[in-house]
């Protein structure tokens, strides 16, 4: 499972909400924003604002995941 941060958090707090999953065998991964942030601007505002930084965010989380070993048609 990939876990993603909120607004100026970062992976440790994410993963301490994880526990009440309560599924010790279940893989969790949870990158760090750059900048402790997927995107700059509030995700209220034109996404033209906030485009390239969610394109950057995807593909981070796109390689953790490719990295992990999880072929393509499995998490797409």
């Amino acid at each position: 499972m990939v876990l993603l941060h909120g607004r100026a958090g970062n992976p440790y707090a994410i993963l301490r909400h994880a526990r009440v999953l309560g599924q010790p065998d279940l893989a969790l991964l949870a990158p760090q924003a750059e900048g402790r942030s997927w995107y700059p601007a509030r995700f209220v505002r034109p996404l033209a604002e906030n485009a390239a930084h969610l394109d950057s965010a995807f593909s981070v989380v796109d390689g953790l995941i490719a990295a992990a070993g999880l072929p393509r048609s499995v998490w797409r």
